[in-house]
């Protein structure tokens, strides 16, 4: 990737907000840009603080109330930091990946990100996340064992609008970057080294960086799941609380599943057909017999340790590690699923 578009990769809306930018330059971020946003994330607890002190909303409630206003501001400033981290990792990964890309390859991978780029893109998903957040929060205010134990108020839907929007901005990220996997890993876009294809610097790097980002997916999951833990039991068996549970429980396995596996199996599927097609080529210099004994020359034992070095080689870059990973990933969803159960 030239500069150009290592600079610009990083301008994500929600890094954008906030003045950062998670490319390779030194000025990463910029404090004068990022006060209205910050101050947009911190708006609620303002607007709690002065509905408590100039209204006196019942007492009923307030100490959830004002836990989980802050709980989802800490959530936006989580978003912003993962979102940074990740950029940055795969800016680190870019040089790798460029030398591995043929000009044709590089050409498709620019395409992606100009359409990413677009802000209408983003914007969408973000009106979306916005929008399912502030309807979910209505729909449980209208169940009086919510508000029992919880205050809900303007400020509330101000926090969840914020969380949201910049969890959409994620999600969308994460669905964009499988179909980058796509992308690079097409016939005639990669060139890997020949005798061990698992081993290009590219590959290696676009696996760690999947297998990493995935660790913080994980992260993410259970910080958004957690409020439906907590709801279960007293509302565990309203229709509202079961929908939306299952369809957050459903975006966070398909962002895993796009994100965690679905790379993985791609680049794994990339290294198997260059190691399968090398080892064919190969397999005809190899002497076919050696009538009476014969010594093999010194062209056929090097065509001989070529193919045992290929052969050799790993066949795929789901390693104990990217394993590992994922199993963790899915246990990181599906034990909070197991806790809300059991708390019902």
């Amino acid at each position: 990737m030239n500069d150009r578009y290592q600079y610009d990769l990083a301008r994500v809306t929600v890094l954008r907000w906030f003045g950062i930018r998670a490319d390779s330059t030194g000025n990463t971020w910029s404090p004068r840009d990022s006060a209205l946003f910050v101050a947009a994330i911190l708006s609620p607890l303002v607007v709690a603080g002065l509905h408590q002190t100039f209204w006196h909303p019942t007492a009923q409630g307030r100490g959830a109330y004002f836990f989980w206003l802050g709980y989802y501001v800490g959530t936006d400033l989580i978003t912003v930091l993962g979102q940074w981290v990740g950029c940055r990792a795969f800016h680190r990964a870019l040089p790798s990946v460029d030398r591995m890309l043929t000009p044709h390859g590089a050409w498709e991978v620019h395409c992606w990100i100009e359409r990413g780029m677009r802000p209408w893109r983003q914007q969408r998903w973000m009106l979306v996340g916005a929008a399912f957040s502030c309807a979910t929060v209505w729909a449980l205010s209208t169940a009086h064992q919510v508000t029992d134990h919880m205050s809900i108020d303007v400020a509330s839907y101000l926090t969840v609008v914020m969380t949201g929007a910049a969890g959409a901005n994620s999600l969308f990220w994460l669905v964009r970057a499988a179909r980058l996997a796509r992308i690079v890993t097409k016939p005639g876009n990669l060139r890997l080294v020949w005798s061990a294809p698992a081993r290009t610097p590219g590959i290696e790097a676009l696996s760690r960086w999947h297998r990493s980002i995935t660790l913080a997916v994980v992260g993410g999951a259970a910080v958004a799941f957690a409020p439906w833990v907590w709801l279960a039991p007293y509302v565990g068996h309203e229709g509202v609380y079961l929908a939306t549970k299952w369809v957050v429980a459903g975006l966070i396995i398909v962002a895993i599943v796009l994100f965690g596996f679905y790379p993985q199996w791609r680049l794994s599927q990339a290294v198997m057909a260059k190691r399968t097609a090398v080892l064919h080529v190969l397999s005809h210099r190899l002497p076919r017999h050696l009538p009476g004994g014969r010594v093999l020359t010194e062209d056929e034992a090097k065509d001989v340790d070529l193919y045992e070095k290929v052969s050799q080689s790993p066949s795929s870059v789901i390693d104990g590690q990217t394993v590992a990973a994922t199993l963790l990933s899915v246990g990181g969803v599906l034990v909070p699923l197991a806790v809300a159960a059991l708390a019902r």
